[in-house]
């Protein structure tokens, strides 16, 4: 299997596994998030109408970063066209190679 395909799939799995969908945000300020929806294109216009602006795209997965407040995330998390918002923590891969 390719190195990238491992990267990747490593990465998803990371991404289903930590924090779980709509875990909670302590106090009031920004965390990173990854909010994943039917649709990136969506689910950027909505982080944008609740004041955030998107840090990254990921639209493989219909996902875009952004840094939030406890009560943007619970904007979201309540919102149809939101799938999970997941904690955007950093991952490093072992083994590999």
């Amino acid at each position: 299997m390719p190195r990238s395909a491992i990267l990747f799939a490593s990465f998803v799995l990371l991404l289903l596994a930590g924090g779980g969908p709509h875990a909670a945000i302590p106090g009031g300020e920004l965390q990173p998030v990854i909010v994943q929806g039917a649709d990136a294109g969506a689910v950027a216009q909505l982080v944008r109408r609740l004041g955030a602006e998107p840090t990254h795209h990921l639209p493989i997965i219909d996902a875009v970063g952004a840094r939030l407040s406890a009560a943007q995330r619970a904007a979201l998390a309540r919102h149809p066209q939101v799938r999970r918002i997941w904690d955007d923590r950093p991952i490093a891969v072992t083994g590999a190679g």
